[in-house]
């Protein structure tokens, strides 16, 4: 019988697959296609859906990566539920590939990562949340003073100014610390729970 686990990491997989598969083709050049990749909710559902495969190909997977994409990808459907899809008109195949980018494929994973053991989980392991969004902060940043229009509103040093654009790195920071702890809390009570 097949495990739950490798259902979920299955059906991450297919959705997330058609999800990404749509926004390449969707693209009217190879230069729109890479333009993709300067997005963080691309690159966090293209590391959710790496991660997805490693596991279905029984490779390990580190504690602290897979609390690191928890994190992002939980980051990527909140922001955009929250401060960015009211701006965007979705409808047909458009909204199913946004529901799935930041919808669907942050819950299979969040319900994947509890369902998972990883007994080398702690709280040390909490800087791990860090490294790509900070990654990615520092790209856009610097991208943004180049582009017209930024990735993100509240990325946009050029426009925002330099307080308002701290606040937003140190709240972004807060909000990744805060869902590290979050998710290593409720994987060690799951454990706890697990072994009485």
């Amino acid at each position: 019988m097949i495990e739950l686990p490798r259902i979920i990491a299955l059906l991450i997989v297919l959705s997330a697959s058609y999800a990404l598969g749509y926004l390449i083709i969707s693209q009217e050049s190879w230069s729109g296609r890479l333009n993709l990749l300067g997005y963080f909710t691309i690159l966090s559902n293209i590391l959710v859906l790496t991660l997805m495969i490693f596991y279905l190909f029984n490779q390990n997977i580190s504690g602290p990566i897979e609390l690191a994409t928890g994190a992002a990808i939980i980051v990527t459907a909140v922001v955009f539920q929250l401060f960015l899809k009211k701006d965007l008109e979705l409808f047909g195949v458009s909204l199913v590939v946004a529901d799935i980018n930041h919808g669907s494929t942050a819950l299979l994973y969040i319900l994947w990562f509890l369902l998972v053991p990883s007994p080398s989980l702690g709280y040390s392991d909490l800087w791990a949340v860090i490294p790509f969004p900070a990654g990615y902060i520092l790209f856009a940043s610097l991208e943004g003073l180049k582009r017209e229009e930024p990735r993100y509103f509240f990325l946009d040093l050029k426009n925002l100014g330099m307080g308002p654009f701290l606040f937003w790195i140190t709240a972004l920071a807060g909000v990744f610390l805060f869902l590290g702890l979050l998710l290593i809390f409720i994987k060690m009570e799951i454990a706890l729970f697990s072994t009485f």
